[in-house]
């Protein structure tokens, strides 16, 4: 082969390829499904699941659009004289924790602030907090609660913290995960924690234990107090768990993770904000879907008792999974920045210059997913630029069929169970 030939092959195998959403199993199981299950919900899922949410069928019926060019793309031409590159990209779907592609973009969004905004250069740690199994249905039913638990873990770190440094105070981020391995509901915190404290000067104190035992204890007895202040426990209930040799309550505090070890770093921050399903532990045979779990225990359902438990785990409109506590907080970085001198000079918006610019931030997030940069052209390897977004459905399959696109083609859908 010779060089020119080898070159272009191997700018064919890095270029990006577009996903095909529609060929995964849970792309099918929406796609049967999803209709149903409203019309099933009375009956089998109300009692177990509480109301259902007009959230979780826009969830899944925007999901279906998501990544399909039919319903929105952007066309890309490449800017080397000559040359007749050019592309397609579809438009996401944005929701939150039911697509794996778009829930793989916000954690590594979320990592990428933390790294710069957050973390900074002092040692950090992840800490775990879960819930015993009796006390999970108040979670469940009223997602409101889940402030109570937010609260309890800062006042647990906070007071592990000063009884070791009195003075100063932690910064933490906490991420509400819901999802157990098979997709049962577990709600239980994900914290990552300064390994020590802020002075009122700045100056940083590390901390290199925390003890777990200690942390657990703390942890229960807050959450308990604030439940049985909401009216949602009473007095004796709180009593009997706290009297159990294995209350169910459970902190886990890993090692201090210093500045230095920063693919550590930006792994827990994209791992505590990750979705809760994972594609390659979906199954489908004789219309009987199967979800693996790390243990190599299998869970079987029909396509709406999969999307019943998938829904628990979608968070209503505007609803808060990710809290910022002490040094973290908004309101500590905003009166450190006051304090903090001001010499930069505010300069006056040049002339002719836009302020709204077509963001790249999509085009790094699919790099840093998939491992391949959109914009580079694969027939010369140049930078490609976005031109159009075309809106009519028969321009999108027009301009498909000539880059030789292949149409979208629904998957076969899954037969209903009989009724029950």
């Amino acid at each position: 082969m010779s060089s020119k030939h080898w070159e272009k092959s191997r700018r064919r195998d890095i270029s990006y390829s577009r996903r095909r959403p529609e060929s995964t199993n849970l792309y099918r199981i929406v796609n049967s499904s999803h209709e149903r299950l409203e019309w099933e919900w009375g009956s089998r899922y109300e009692q177990e699941y509480g109301y259902f949410r007009k959230v979780v069928e826009r969830s899944f019926r925007e999901y279906l659009k998501c990544g399909i060019l039919e319903h929105g793309c952007a066309r890309l031409s490449c800017g080397a004289k000559g040359c007749p590159g050019g592309g397609v990209v579809a438009f996401s779907c944005k929701k939150r924790l039911v697509c794996p592609s778009c829930a793989a973009k916000r954690a590594i969004i979320f990592a990428e602030h933390l790294h710069e905004n957050l973390l900074g250069e002092v040692p950090i740690r992840h800490m775990v907090f879960s819930l015993p199994k009796r006390l999970r249905p108040f979670f469940k039913y009223s997602r409101k609660n889940n402030t109570l638990l937010f609260r309890a873990s800062w006042e647990t770190i906070l007071a592990l913290y000063r009884e070791i440094l009195p003075e100063g105070v932690p910064g933490v981020v906490q991420v509400l995960q819901t999802a157990g391995g098979s997709l049962n509901f577990n709600p239980h915190l994900h914290d990552l924690v300064t390994a020590g404290v802020f002075a009122e000067d700045g100056s940083f104190y590390s901390l290199d234990y925390v003890n777990e035992n200690k942390a657990t204890e703390y942890f229960a007895h807050r959450v308990l107090r604030h439940m049985q202040k909401a009216s949602l426990i009473t007095e004796e209930v709180t009593r009997q768990i706290l009297s159990q040799k294995h209350s169910g309550f459970s902190v886990w505090a890993g090692p201090a993770i210093p500045a230095e070890d920063s693919d550590t770093r930006h792994f827990l921050a994209r791992y505590i904000d990750r979705g809760p399903i994972v594609l390659d532990k979906i199954s489908i045979e004789h219309d009987i879907i199967t979800y693996k779990t790390d243990d190599a225990l299998t869970h079987e359902f029909d396509g709406t008792e999969f999307l019943a438990r998938l829904s628990q785990h979608i968070p209503n409109r505007y609803e808060s999974i990710v809290r910022y506590y002490g040094a973290w907080s908004y309101r500590y970085r905003g009166e450190q920045k006051k304090k903090a001198p001001q010499d930069i000079e505010i300069q006056p918006v040049p002339e002719g210059f836009s302020k709204k610019k077509a963001s790249r931030a999509w085009a790094a997030l699919i790099k840093k997913v998939h491992l391949v940069d959109p914009l580079v052209c694969p027939k010369c390897g140049e930078q490609m630029k976005i031109v159009e977004f075309p809106k009519n459905p028969k321009d999108i399959l027009a301009l498909c069929e000539s880059l030789k696109n292949p149409k979208f083609k629904a998957p076969p859908l899954l037969r209903a169970p009989p009724d029950r």
